[in-house]
């Protein structure tokens, strides 16, 4: 169990330190005055939401494997 418990934990605390960067490091989105701006609004909360989620499903991996 310890072999998995050290690397399950090294790779929680990488994925929540990148989140966490990533989280408030984000840039602010424009006003949407056109539609440029607002399509450009709209990746920008998407690429977000994505890199996001697959930072905390790593985590949940991670924190199942040392459980196990």
């Amino acid at each position: 169990m310890g072999l998995i418990v050290k690397p399950a934990l090294l790779i929680l605390s990488t994925s929540l330190i990148i989140w966490a960067i990533l989280r408030f490091s984000r840039p602010r989105l424009r006003e949407p005055s056109s539609l440029e701006t607002l399509q450009h609004n709209i990746l920008i909360a998407l690429d977000r939401t994505s890199m996001e989620t697959a930072l905390l499903t790593v985590g949940l991996i991670s924190i199942a494997l040392a459980l196990a």
